[in-house]
């Protein structure tokens, strides 16, 4: 659910909310000045975002600048595009917090994955601002979907794969000792019965008896979402392209 926080009939903010019973937490401004309304705005076509103004009819898009032709109104209009920028940086990093990034201890990796995102915003190159959020849409790498740990095990024909059933950077820590006489039955299974919340599942026969060798499991990712899914970057695109007054690109959803 996206909401605006509206000053003036202009919003001045939108937050994007999974829970309604967290909107109380956001009739205000971080000084404690209280909005006019927050009103849901993601049922209305086209969605209005940061700047827009009401006439208690229609919402209205910011007016496109004219053409500027001194340095100090080219300095404004970079100067506004960076405070859009900033807004939407912090907007985007409270979601995150209150979405429980810090406990999910993945705001290192999140960071990671929007650098240059947060570059362009900072900067206020918005319009490759909108290009780099395009890019992360149609990512579907495991940079950001996340991947399982996983090993292949040469010594034996044909190769045993040998994958963690949790997602992410758990399965990092899996290690297999084969003794050369005990199935593989045996091993995946004594294992998994001493580490129930980070088990592991292999290829092929139960009865094959592998090659003695120790076997480490790795390549596990940590999955972004919910921190950073395709609704949330549609959310922020639509919020620059309406500050820009350019159409916003609907999200085909899941």
């Amino acid at each position: 659910m996206v909401y605006a926080q509206i000053l003036d009939n202009t919003i001045v903010n939108t937050i994007e909310l999974d829970d309604s019973s967290l909107l109380p937490l956001f009739q205000s401004d971080p000084d404690g000045n209280p909005y006019d309304s927050v009103v849901q705005i993601d049922s209305i076509v086209p969605q209005p975002g940061i700047g827009w103004w009401f006439d208690n009819v229609n919402w209205n898009a910011p007016e496109i600048p004219v053409p500027l032709t001194t340095v100090e109104e080219y300095t404004a209009l970079v100067q506004a595009a960076m405070d859009f920028g900033q807004a939407l940086t912090v907007q985007y990093a409270t979601q995150n917090v209150m979405a429980g990034i810090t406990q999910a201890g993945l705001t290192l990796a999140v960071l990671t994955y929007t650098t240059d995102l947060y570059n362009y915003l900072s900067t206020g190159s918005l319009y490759v601002a909108i290009t780099e959020i395009g890019t992360m849409i149609a990512d579907t790498s495991s940079a950001k979907v996340g991947a399982h740990a996983s090993a292949i095990d040469t010594m034996d024909s044909p190769n045993i794969t040998l994958t963690a059933n949790t997602l992410g950077t758990k399965g990092n820590s899996i290690t297999l000792i084969f003794d050369g006489a005990s199935t593989i039955s045996t091993i995946v299974g004594n294992w998994n019965t001493t580490n129930p919340t980070n088990q592991v599942s292999y290829s092929g026969s139960s009865e094959v008896v592998p090659a003695a060798q120790t076997i480490a499991l790795s390549g596990g990712l940590p999955t972004l979402s919910p921190f950073v899914t395709n609704d949330i970057l549609y959310a922020y695109m639509n919020q620059i392209e309406g500050y820009l007054g350019l159409p916003l690109t609907p999200n085909p959803g899941p």
